[in-house]
């Protein structure tokens, strides 16, 4: 191969190489928008979902407000049955007040009657008295009479009998008088209590009437916020209709944007698949790249892993089931969340010094891990390997980054490849900032079997 020929393809795959990191800081660039548009395609659904929610609540209000009105409706009617019952019992009172004092006023003047009759039953009484004692007198003188006094006696003694009769009478008289004036005062002091009751009854009834009006009106107020609560969640409901028709609108137009640029990422990230794929071409002709430093580096470091694996194994102090442990445990309380297997803790006493010198070899090489199949970081560089601080999730994302899973596509790439190698470029998270870098790795194959890859991050 002549010398041109060879800086052609130097050339080549210098340009390749950038234009790889180009799409990959584009694709990065796409993503970052993909996820912001995502996220508020999911806000978009819950403020669809609140909106639907707040309508729903709305036609609760206008039909609680229905049921309402019909309440109140029930409350007037019955109202206005209580007040006419009100009514009528007020009526009744007053003339019962009225019947009760007319039967007061008819006491004392039965009460004043009977005192007259009374005073007549003396007199009467009186009278038989002076009656009796001149028929004595009668008798007398016609016992002194003799014979001839005999019919002047038998008239006497008539007198007699009917003025005892008269006084017996009289006697008679005075006892029921007496009687039925105890009776009458008795009635007309029960009278006068009934009167007092119904008296106080009555103005407790006028008060229970007015009462009565004051609660009318106050359903009739009722009534009339029934219509206003009524009418306003009819503009409510129209007002969420229209913002939730809009919200409809723009989460359609927006979802349509995440698909165009969900497109336009898989177009971008299969450009950047064959720009690597072109570097890794490139690489291996014989002909000396910008890569090939890094290349040549992450094959030998990773057959230098492969041999301290496959010893540790041999000497007992790793198990083949331990370096495969893929029940990854998470660590409460870290964030980022960090995991640990079997494998962790021998990674890092096994690794640890191997891992480090790898960053010597070149002052572009940010770190130098190795990843099993699935993303996982079981170790890191010292560097990167310090213990997380609570709270701090920026610091942790740059500094702790041991016992992570790094899953994402450069990530699976590098821990299933079986290709001597792999170029891949992209923009790595340093917990709120990103560097563009090449990431290049091999295969780790411990006894025959592919546990991941070793992979070097290098600055472009």
């Amino acid at each position: 191969m002549t010398t041109e020929t060879e800086a052609a393809i130097g050339e080549l795959a210098r340009e390749v190489g950038n234009l790889g990191v180009a799409f990959a800081d584009v694709a990065g660039h796409v993503e970052d928008v993909s996820g912001r548009i995502s996220l508020q395609v999911s806000v978009l659904d819950e403020l669809r979902g609140e909106a639907a929610a707040m309508s729903a609540g709305t036609g609760n209000v206008n039909a609680a407000a229905v049921a309402a009105r019909a309440v109140t409706a029930n409350a007037q009617d019955q109202v206005a049955l209580g007040r006419g019952q009100v009514d009528n019992a007020l009526s009744g009172l007053r003339t019962l007040t009225e019947d009760v004092t007319a039967i007061e006023k008819q006491s004392g003047d039965l009460t004043e009657a009977l005192n007259r009759v009374g005073r007549v039953a003396n007199e009467i009484s009186a009278i038989a008295k002076q009656t009796n004692l001149l028929a004595l007198n009668a008798t007398i003188e016609a016992a002194r009479a003799g014979e001839a006094g005999r019919g002047f006696a038998v008239v006497a003694h008539e007198v007699k009998a009917l003025a005892g009769k008269t006084a017996s009478a009289t006697q008679e008289i005075d006892s029921t008088l007496r009687y039925l004036t105890e009776q009458v005062k008795a009635l007309a002091a029960r009278g006068t209590g009934a009167a007092v009751k119904a008296s106080a009854v009555g103005v407790d009834a006028n008060r229970l009437g007015e009462l009565m009006v004051t609660l009318a009106d106050a359903i009739g107020d009722v009534d009339q916020e029934q219509d206003r609560i009524e009418d306003a969640a009819g503009e409510i409901a129209a007002s969420i209709g229209t913002v939730e028709r809009r919200i409809v609108d723009l989460s359609s137009a927006v979802t349509q944007s995440s698909g165009n640029l969900n497109h336009a990422r898989d177009r971008l990230n299969g450009l950047l698949a064959s720009s690597e794929k072109l570097i890794g071409l490139s690489t291996r002709l014989d002909v000396e790249t910008v890569d090939t430093p890094f290349i040549r580096a992450v094959q030998e470091n990773a057959a230098r892993v492969t041999a301290i694996l496959e010893q540790a194994i041999d000497a007992g102090t790793l198990t083949m089931e331990a370096l495969f442990d893929d029940t990854y445990k998470p660590v409460p309380g870290t964030s980022p969340e960090q995991c640990v297997t079997r494998f962790s803790d021998p990674a890092d006493r096994l690794l640890g010094t191997c891992l480090d010198s790898v960053l010597e070899v070149s002052n572009r090489i940010v770190f130098c891990n190795v990843t099993d199949r699935n993303g996982y970081f079981p170790t890191h560089n010292t560097k990167y390997r310090h213990p997380q601080r609570p709270g701090e999730t920026q610091w942790n994302a740059a500094n702790s980054r041991n016992r992570r899973m790094f899953n994402d596509r450069v990530g699976l790439g590098a821990g299933r490849n079986r290709e001597p190698f792999l170029l891949q470029a992209y923009r790595r998270d340093m917990g709120g900032t990103f560097e563009l870098m090449k990431d290049v790795s091999a295969p780790v194959v411990v006894k025959g079997r592919h546990w991941g890859g070793l992979r070097i991050a290098y600055r472009v």
